[in-house]
């Protein structure tokens, strides 16, 4: 069940982002709401600590200890070629199912290497997941529009706006009422959601 929200949100806030060609100049990144020190960390991969996880991804691509004895680098070769965008497009309709990456990765270890999916959140599966999306930084989303996932996009967007939790707090609240301001120092980043008025069209990953 909640791998299923997580994945109608991630549709909800794909089309949000592609919704916004004609309001470029609106849109702002997270990281520039970053401070200047946190910005140059990010930008050097020999500071950004997520490079621990991509290196325990590509080590993981590589890796045939599993019952079918088949790597990612088997089907996909090299990541830095055949993952290229590839992150940009989640999450997406895949055989008529709705998928975010990480379930996109669960599929081929499970149909392809014969394995137990990989836990949310577990290391494994951030490391690869972390790997694929450093191969889509900076480029631009193509976010679906195939109608199949409208049901899903639609419940997305009531999840955005539900209050829920021990604050009685909707995404909204913070990330479309209060963007910019700040929490203990850390300012919410817009999801532009009344800008776009839940239409479609491109932005940036």
């Amino acid at each position: 069940m909640i791998k299923k929200l997580l994945a109608q949100l991630g549709v909800v806030f794909f089309f949000f982002a592609v919704a916004l060609t004609a309001h470029a100049d609106q849109r702002q990144s997270a990281t520039a709401l970053m401070t200047p020190s946190n910005q140059a960390m990010q930008n050097d991969m020999s500071l950004n600590p997520a490079l621990f996880w991509i290196m325990d991804g590509e080590a993981l691509w590589g890796d045939r200890s599993n019952p079918a004895g088949k790597a990612c680098a088997d089907c996909h070769q090299d990541v830095k070629q055949s993952m290229k965008s590839v992150a940009a497009t989640f999450p997406k309709p895949v055989k008529g199912k709705l998928l975010n990456l990480e379930g996109q990765i669960n599929q081929c270890r499970t149909s392809r290497q014969q394995s137990p999916a990989f836990a949310y959140e577990s290391k494994n599966l951030l490391s690869l997941s972390t790997l694929v999306a450093y191969q889509s930084r900076g480029l631009p989303i193509t976010a679906s529009t195939d109608p199949v996932i409208e049901p899903d996009y639609r419940k997305g967007q009531s999840l955005y706006f539900q209050r829920m939790g021990q604050l009685n707090l909707s995404c909204a609240q913070c990330h479309d009422d209060r963007a910019g301001l700040k929490l203990e120092a850390v300012p919410f980043h817009r999801a532009t959601l009344r800008l776009i008025q839940f239409t479609a069209s491109s932005g940036k990953a």
